[in-house]
């Protein structure tokens, strides 16, 4: 468990000890910040018969008890996870919550729902929640995890306990993951966990990095710069970081020599064509130009986060086309 997770596992255990656990439980945060993991601690701790503290007064489940065996094999019947690998959570989706909530527990006193990336709720289907969240049955806890709580309607979070995860930042953050402050590593902030955590998300964002120089510098790559903005969960924020890096290279804010070896480096092992060379680097657009794109940018993301039944292949794609249009200008 992250060290920052800690003090809400302790507030959580009071809560749970002193019977004060909300019924609707929101943990909300930036992508890599634990919510899961915290999401399922809470979920072991509540069904577990033996729960004890550990050494900082944390609830730990004794993985032992029936309830733990049946939890670990996946089989525990008064425990419902909502996993859906389309992109959105319909109607039917919640239909499953509100069912499973109405029958009675089998084994324990509570019956526990999980529902996972709450953001990718569609309209209908958060307004189907709403009444299993203001008469959720006796003894039945809800738990919504979300990456991002602005996409969520305010009908639902008012209806919710917020827990709002905050990992550590910049020196503290790089320590906390024991990680050096490198050239090579530029993610210090709570936005960029997936890339400190994960060195597969890092590979992708080299082979992103490319494919973006290469279109800027060369306009090579636009369908594979396409692929990863409609494929690739991060993409949208790689692409707003790295505009706003090269904005401020240009007004000197940051060392762009030190930068554009990174890209060069990432250019050359990213899977574009593997041509950008150092010298490419000095042909992107100018100051003016990149900040226009970058509003461009920033007006798809809205579109985006403001219409959950969005065509999002076709904001990206035309997003592609109008930053060329700049380019050609």
């Amino acid at each position: 468990m992250q060290p920052w997770l800690v003090q809400h596992q302790l507030l959580l255990s009071q809560q749970l000890e002193q019977g004060r656990l909300a019924h609707a439980i929101l943990l909300a945060g930036v992508a890599g910040a634990g919510k899961l993991s915290l999401a399922n601690w809470l979920v072991q701790v509540i069904l577990c018969r033996q729960a004890q503290k550990n050494d900082q007064g944390v609830l730990v489940p004794c993985n032992s008890c029936k309830s733990c065996r049946l939890y670990h094999q996946g089989s525990y019947p008064d425990f419902l996870t909502l996993a859906s690998d389309s992109k959105h959570i319909g109607v039917d989706d919640i239909r499953r919550i509100s069912a499973f909530v109405e029958k009675t527990a089998h084994l324990g006193k509570n019956k526990i729902v999980l529902l996972p990336m709450a953001e990718k709720m569609t309209t209908a289907a958060a307004n189907a929640l709403l009444k299993t969240l203001e008469e959720p049955g006796l003894s039945c806890v809800l738990i919504l995890v979300s990456d991002d709580l602005d996409m969520l309607l305010p009908t639902i979070t008012s209806r919710c306990r917020l827990y709002d995860i905050r990992p550590l930042s910049g020196q503290a953050l790089l320590e906390s993951l024991h990680r050096e402050q490198t050239q090579e590593n530029v993610f210090a902030n709570v936005s960029q966990l997936p890339e400190l955590t994960d060195e597969q998300v890092q590979k992708q964002f080299r082979q992103f990095t490319a494919c973006l120089l290469d279109f800027l510098i060369k306009r090579q790559n636009r369908a594979a710069l396409l692929a990863l903005l409609n494929e690739n969960t991060y993409a949208f924020r790689w692409l707003e970081y790295m505009l706003v890096t090269m904005v401020r290279s240009q007004y000197n804010w940051l060392c762009w020599s030190a930068l554009s070896g990174k890209l060069v480096d990432a250019a050359g092992q990213g899977g574009a064509s593997g041509d950008v060379q150092g010298d490419d680097i000095g042909q992107l657009p100018d100051t003016e130009s990149i900040w226009q794109i970058y509003q461009l940018v920033v007006g798809c993301i809205k579109q985006l986060k403001s219409m959950v039944q969005v065509n999002a292949a076709y904001l990206s794609e035309k997003l592609l086309v109008d930053i060329e249009a700049r380019l050609d200008k």
